[in-house]
């Protein structure tokens, strides 16, 4: 082995000059098991690694106790394109290893090199973290470290809490960092700086009901996909999300699981093209206890050309934002999102929100239920359904009027609504022969009557058209209202008057409305 004889680190930031008394410790050469005997050296001699910018050739994987051994790298490279083990460094730690992680070394200024075009599933990984046990972290510190290639760049599993990584970059792995299912694998991760990029499948995975990721400052650029998480809580801060030419795709931001939930905070999300119609989800909160909630940041050509932005049973709110369309019609302030049976439109809920929906009139009068007329019933259906397994089945059984409402509450008097719904009927009994009308607007909701029927006074329309449903197609209406909301409105609405001659039923399902 070989020595620095004149160590000086302080310009590095990690905090290590106060702590080194001795010389740091050079690997005698740049195979696999010299970098290990080195490392090992250090840790049983209380010494620093200096990776002295030499390139190292790694087979069977670097094992480091980084709670314990600083390692420094000076623009080393750690070559594991032709590796034969399943990860390329360790972050390890042992009941040996100062308790609490007190110490909390790391590595800095280093590039882990990979192989190329690796799935996920080969679980070929770039840095694995994972601890022993209770308060044993490794809890290391990352430092302009560049991670390059592999089935999963960073791998956060046991007792991986508390890793830190400043001013890093992943690149061009399946997937770019993932919580993995473990004990403990994930309280406050933090990534500040860098970017996460080029990843082939998605840049954030989290599985684990511990999974707590905070992102400051980071850019997730050009890959299909930016979130998939079944577990845990993901923190975004002034963080850029760009697709690339070819556009995200469908479920690009991705939440399952109870009490799952990503957090925007100011920054910048931005197509790089126009998406497809065939990307019907850019957003699927796809449990109804997931949560995404998205603040005070600027979207561009966010959406796609068939006016979608999220869909799923759970919550996506985005407040204070600001849209640059660029001729796509996007969806805002989605206020439909309250209403967690409302989200995909799909009617998934056993119960209706009172709020949503009403029989209005038919040829008996005012009716007594909220569902069930004289001429029409209203109903959860699984007969067909364009998004979940549910649709709203609406049912003229007699000849003669029928009219029905569906209302969503407003955020206030703050812009134009634009929304969309989607019709169908099946073979069998379906209304048509003449065309189903609608209007849609703005009025107010003076509460319930006797038999808690919403009264709905008055009907601003600013909008109307008419459909004929179609067997086994699902047809997209539109809805764009371009005025303001007047200060008096409490509700948005879509009425929908049936053809009186005719009986039969049709399904609405994908029911969204949004609010500059």
């Amino acid at each position: 082995m070989t020595y620095d004889p004149n160590p000086s680190y302080k310009s590095y930031g990690m905090g290590f000059a106060s702590n080194m008394t001795k010389a740091p410790i050079i690997p005698y050469d740049t195979t696999n098991a010299a970098l290990q005997e080195a490392h090992d050296y250090c840790l049983a001699n209380g010494r620093f690694l200096d990776l002295a910018g030499q390139t190292y050739s790694i087979t069977t994987g670097f094992r480091a106790r980084t709670a314990s051994v600083g390692i420094l790298g000076n623009g080393a490279i750690l070559d594991a394109t032709n590796m034969t083990g399943t990860y390329a460094v360790w972050a390890d730690s042992t009941t040996a290893d100062s308790i609490f992680g007190a110490k909390r070394f790391g590595m800095s200024h280093l590039e882990i090199k990979g192989p190329t075009g690796l799935a996920s599933s080969t679980g070929i990984i770039g840095l694995r973290v994972n601890g022993t046990g209770a308060n044993r972290s490794p809890r290391p510190t990352l430092t302009n470290v560049h991670i390059d290639g592999f089935g999963v760049a960073v791998d956060l599993q046991d007792y991986a809490y508390l890793t830190q990584f400043k001013a890093c970059e992943s690149r061009g792995a399946g997937i770019g960092i993932r919580q993995a299912v473990g004990a403990d694998s994930g309280e406050n991760t933090q990534w500040s700086g860098g970017a996460i990029y080029n990843h082939t499948e998605v840049c954030v995975a989290t599985l684990d009901e511990s999974s707590e990721i905070n992102f400051e400052a980071v850019s997730f650029d050009y890959g299909p996909k930016i979130v998939d998480m079944s577990a845990g809580r993901v923190n975004c801060v002034g963080c850029h999300f760009e697709n690339s030419g070819t556009g995200w795709v469908n479920d690009a931001f991705y939440l399952t699981g109870d009490g799952t939930s990503l957090n925007i905070f100011g920054g910048y999300l931005v197509s790089a093209t126009t998406q497809a119609t065939a990307v019907n989800n850019i957003i699927n909160i796809a449990d109804s206890r997931a949560a995404m909630f998205v603040e005070g940041i600027t979207v561009q050509n966010f959406g796609n050309t068939d006016n979608r932005l999220a869909t799923g049973p759970g919550r996506c709110d985005f407040t204070n934002t600001r849209f640059l369309a660029n001729g796509i019609n996007v969806n805002p302030t989605r206020i439909t999102d309250t209403y967690s049976s409302m989200i995909d439109g799909g009617f998934e809920a056993s119960t209706f929100p009172r709020d949503y929906w009403s029989l209005l009139t038919d040829s008996a009068g005012v009716p007594t239920s909220r569902v069930t007329g004289a001429n029409v019933t209203l109903a959860q259906s699984t007969t067909i359904a364009y998004a979940g397994t549910k649709s709203l089945r609406v049912n003229k059984t007699i000849a003669g009027a029928a009219t029905f409402v569906l209302l969503v509450r407003l955020k206030g008097s703050v812009g134009p609504v634009t929304g969309q719904f989607r019709h169908a009927t099946v073979a069998g009994t379906p209304l048509t022969g003449a065309a189903t009308n609608w209007d849609a607007g703005f009025t107010i909701l003076n509460g319930n009557n006797a038999d808690g029927i919403p009264t709905v006074p008055v009907f601003n329309s600013t909008a109307s058209s008419s459909f004929t449903p179609v067997v086994d197609t699902w047809n997209n209406v539109n809805l764009r209202v371009t005025t303001n909301a007047p200060a008096w409105a409490t509700h948005f609405y879509i009425r929908f008057t049936l053809p009186s001659a005719q009986t039969g039923d049709f399904f609405i399902d994908d029911f969204s409305v949004s609010q500059w």
